[in-house]
């Protein structure tokens, strides 16, 4: 329901949360949040940073205020079926005390690594009782905290890289 400019500077703010990412990563974290037809339109030119791809946003939500408001819609006796109703082109941001406040409320679910071991060799969704497909994010709607090994400073300097990697999570 915002503006570019709002969206942009909520996601800046949100970015270093999501730690170390690479620049392909941050333009995919970027357009996912941008609603159709603004996120097509910037995927289209595939921008290569993130800084592209947010001057890419804000020129074409430019374009798409620049725009003639359309013609009225004809009436359904003629024959003409109505205009389809106007989609915001960003998704409206949560209040800011509610977000907090239902995130509290919800239970975290811990899981051993033998139980993230054992759903990844049945192909379970970490957080519900489903097979993990692409796209699942849309059915089970919830976000995970992935609690990995914490090294000491002594232990991460005692590290010589000959010994077994430690563990990667990807986004």
């Amino acid at each position: 329901m915002g503006s570019v400019e709002e969206y942009q500077n909520r996601f800046q703010a949100l970015l270093p949360r999501a730690g170390p990412l690479e620049e392909a990563q941050r333009v995919q974290l970027f357009t996912g949040g941008l609603l159709p037809p603004l996120s097509h339109a910037v995927r289209i030119h595939n921008p290569q940073s993130l800084a592209a791809a947010m001057s890419l946003a804000r020129q074409v939500e430019l374009m798409e205020l620049d725009k003639p408001a359309p013609a009225p819609a004809r009436s359904a006796a003629r024959g003409l079926l109505p205009a389809p109703p106007q989609r915001p082109a960003l998704p409206a941001p949560p209040p800011a005390g509610a977000a907090a406040a239902k995130m509290e409320t919800k239970p975290v679910k811990h899981l051993s690594l033998e139980e993230q071991a054992e759903r990844r060799r049945l192909g379970l969704c970490y957080n519900c009782d489903e097979k993990y497909s692409r796209g699942h994010n849309r059915v089970c709607r919830r976000i995970f905290y992935i609690d990995g090994v914490t090294l000491t400073d002594a232990e991460d300097a005692a590290w010589d890289g000959d010994q077994e990697e430690a563990p990667v999570f990807s986004l």
